[in-house]
Order: C-alpha cells, then structure tokens, then sequence
C-alpha cells in the first residue's frame, strides 16, 4: 500500500515545520551566531587563525600552554606512535605561528608555500598542520612541507586536518602508507570538537566566560559544518524524507538538474563573452621587454567559483624598476601578492563564490542574473588591463 503524499503536501509539511521552527528560534535565538554573520564558515585562513590562537601560549587568552596541551592529548589519544616519535616539549615557550612563509614555490614544486599552522618548541620538534575544508590539494604540497622540516633540521610531522580526516588527493603517497611518511590524519567533526569540548571544560572550571563564548559559537558551527549537530527542522525534513522516498528523490533530481544547468549556462556565457573555448585560460595583455603579459584567469570547473591573477612570466620583478608602480596599483583595486613566483596579483571574486548557497545556484538559469555576475567581471578585467598598458607606457 503507497502511503506517500502528493507533491504539494510534501512542500506544505516542509513549509509548516519551518515555521514552527523560526517560531521556536525566536524565542531561543539558537542561530545567532558570530562566525555564520561574518560568513566564515567555509575560510580556511579563520579556521587555522581561531585554533592557532588557541594554540599559542603567548596570545591574549592568558592561559599559557593549556589548550596547546589539550589539544596534543587528543592527537596523541589518536596517534599514540607520534608522540613516541616526537615528544613535543609542551611548555609557554613554544612557537605557533599562522600561514608561516616558507619561501616562494619553486619550478619543480619541491619548496616553498604557505603552512597553514607551524608548531614548534625548544627542543627542535616541529608540527605542520596542512588545514583543509574545501579546498584541493596544490602540487606535492606537502612533500615541499616535509621537504623544509628537513631543511631547517627538524624532528618533524604533518597533521593533515579535514572535516572528516579524508586522506590528501593528488599526492604521491599511498594512503595505507601515509604514517611511514610521518603524516597523520585528524578530523573537525571528531578531533577538534573533541579538543574544543576539553577546552571549554577546562574554562569553566576557571570561570573564563569570555573565551567561552569564543569556542561556544565556534563549537556550534563545527557541529553544523560537519553534521554532527541536527536542528528541528532538519530532523523533521529527514522524516519526511523517510515517509516520501519517491518524491523526496525526485526533488533531489530536479533541484541536481537546476543546479547543474545553471552552472554550464555560466560556462558556456564566459567563454563566449572572453572568446575562449575552456574555462582556464590566459588573457595577453600587451608585451613588457618582448615578453607576454598575461592574465591568467581560472573558473574552477566544479562550481562556479573564479579567480585572477596577473602573470608576468620570466620577469624579475625587483629588478624591473618600471613595474614598482604597478604593485601600488594592483593593492589599490583590491588585488594581493601572493608568495607564487609566477603571480605578480591575485584576486577573488567573491560573488561567485556560492558553491553551497542553493538560492544563488538556482538564480544561475535567470539569464539577467547571469550577466549580472559575467559584465562586471568582464569590465574590471578591461579596465585592469587598460590602467596596466598605461603604467608600461605601451
């Protein structure tokens, strides 16, 4: 006997439990919460600037090595053999610092980057901890991590940190052999909770409020970010699900098939309105001494999620007394320098950066919305590379 509801039940349910849902939410304000109204949710730079607060003894939350302690309870809880094999001195003295440079990447991708989090104490151990949330591995990124713990003579790991402690893609290690090349996976959704939940523990027998509240909202969008944590309304939306499987996969296929011809409608308007027949490709700009300057841009083919940067290939930028201007330039539009040799700017363009905003993903099948994102893009790009030929008085 088919017990399922038709569509516009289905949708007068869902519209019923959300309400009773805000209506509860107002009276509570569960939702308020700091790091979802600064839209830091998916910012891996946050994510490793709010542990590594945490982390360092030296920073303002006063509580010298304790969280640092905790924190290596925990991975050592996971991992008995690292701390056999390290033996990190935990102590006030210990040296944590965020996006640590370690130089520009090099030809062969061997050396150079940014390490996300670098720990290390006084007697010559050293921690790297590679933070991901979204974002894919970079060539042999962490070979040129483990490459400069050797460099700088250290006894040294990698903790290689996701939501769910998924081991790296795109690496040229195997995955079982992971822990022969000292690199360890720890997870958000179980290791740091885990360590945030000691941590607030260890607060409230101190009385530490403030911080508190700190690792309170960080907590709750951890529980929502990796699942752990389900609100009434999703639990009540999952039932319906259980009750309707039919039409419940059905909505799922419509809403793919939305999502994904608003994407390629996207693709297909880019690289008609830049004349290119893929979605990573360079732009010439003029010539700088008989060589090209480019503008590389890539629209990352899993969502529409852009980025720019400026490319002067083989040019020595300190040595081009000419090119100086164009560094003050590039800030003032909003651009970066990033620690790549090849990238004389960097930008992204944040509006597209919507890969789980459904609403945004669904408005990509309004054409007007779509010229929308593609002409102002479009028109700061000519106006860059005009105020660029203009500074090379080309």
């Amino acid at each position: 006997m088919n017990l399922e509801i038709t569509p516009n039940d289905f949708f007068d349910k869902v519209k019923d439990a959300k309400s009773i849902y805000d209506e509860n939410l107002s009276k509570t304000g569960d939702d308020f919460n700091l790091f979802w109204i600064l839209g830091n949710e998916q910012n891996e730079l946050h994510h490793s600037s709010i542990i590594g607060c945490l982390l360092d003894p030296k920073d303002a939350h006063g509580q010298y090595e304790l969280y640092l302690k905790l924190f290596l309870d925990v991975v050592y809880e996971k991992h008995p053999e690292i701390k056999q094999k390290l033996n990190f001195e935990i102590d006030a003295k210990c040296n944590i610092e965020i996006e640590k440079n370690i130089g520009t990447i090099n030809e062969d991708y061997l050396e150079g980057g940014r390490i996300d989090l670098y720990l290390e104490d006084n007697k010559n151990n050293a921690i790297v901890i590679e933070n991901k949330i979204y974002a894919i591995d970079q060539p042999k990124q962490l070979e040129r991590y483990k490459n400069y713990i050797k460099k700088v003579r250290k006894n040294g790991i990698i903790l290689y940190l996701t939501l769910y402690g998924t081991p790296p893609k795109d690496q040229e290690y195997d995955v079982n052999q992971l822990q022969d090349e000292k690199i360890y996976l720890i997870s958000y959704k179980v290791d740091i909770i885990k360590w945030l939940k000691l941590c607030r523990e260890e607060n409230n027998k101190r009385g530490l409020a403030k911080i508190n509240g700190l690792i309170e909202h960080y907590l709750q969008m951890l529980e929502y970010l990796t699942g752990n944590k389900k609100n009434e309304f999703t639990m009540e939306i999952e039932k319906l699900i259980l009750e309707n499987p039919v039409i419940a996969q059905e909505i799922v296929k419509t809403y793919e098939n939305l999502k994904n011809s608003g994407i390629e409608l996207l693709k297909k308007e880019i690289k008609d309105k830049f004349k290119v027949n893929k979605l990573v490709f360079d732009l010439e700009i003029c010539k700088f001494n008989e060589k090209p300057v480019l503008l590389y841009l890539n629209f990352y083919e899993e969502g529409p999620n852009p980025y720019c940067s400026l490319v002067l290939k083989d040019v020595d930028l300190n040595k081009e007394e000419q090119l100086k201007p164009i560094f003050k330039y590039i800030y003032s539009v909003g651009w970066q320098k990033p620690s790549n040799s090849h990238d004389f700017g960097y930008k992204e363009f944040e509006k597209f950066r919507s890969k789980d905003n459904i609403e945004f993903l669904i408005k990509l099948n309004d054409s007007e919305f779509r010229e929308g994102l593609i002409e102002p893009l479009y028109l700061e790009i000519e106006e860059f590379k005009k105020s660029i030929i203009e500074m090379l008085s080309i």
